[in-house]
């Protein structure tokens, strides 16, 4: 192992890791994007950023996740120094979901419980008392 690829990363600036959406409700089908900044010279970027999907115990659980910057796996433009994937997700428990490339930079999305037929229909003649019937 030669110490070039680490000299190359060590001149790069990494920016938090971001995700979209933050939040999600159980039982849907919702497709997540990750993406990451990275400062760095012509030649001097990774071909790869690892992610981890963490456990409630801050384990590393699953496969890791690569966001390119190649126009493959979501990622939109090629070589514009934003790290990109798309990752399709359906959570059937209300909890956090951790994402991490590094122990300091990790992105979070909330997983809700979808409300039943019943509780929005409170939610929405609630608004609608409180709009004209105070």
């Amino acid at each position: 192992m030669t110490l070039a690829p680490l000299l190359l990363l060590a001149l790069a600036t990494f920016h938090p890791l971001q995700v979209m959406p933050k939040t999600i409700l159980t039982e849907d089908s919702a497709t997540i994007l990750l993406t990451m900044q990275v400062d760095c010279l012509p030649g001097e970027c990774p071909g790869q950023i690892e992610v981890d999907l963490l456990d409630k115990n801050q384990q590393a659980v699953k496969a890791r996740l690569q966001m390119m910057d190649n126009g493959l796996l979501g990622d939109a433009i090629p070589g514009d120094h934003i790290y990109s994937r798309k990752v399709e997700m359906k959570e059937n428990h209300a909890r956090k979901v951790v994402f991490s490339v590094a122990p300091d930079n990790t992105a979070t999305i909330d997983v809700l419980w979808r409300p039943t037929f019943l509780e929005m229909l409170q939610q929405i003649w609630q608004k609608i008392s409180a709009k004209y019937f105070r």
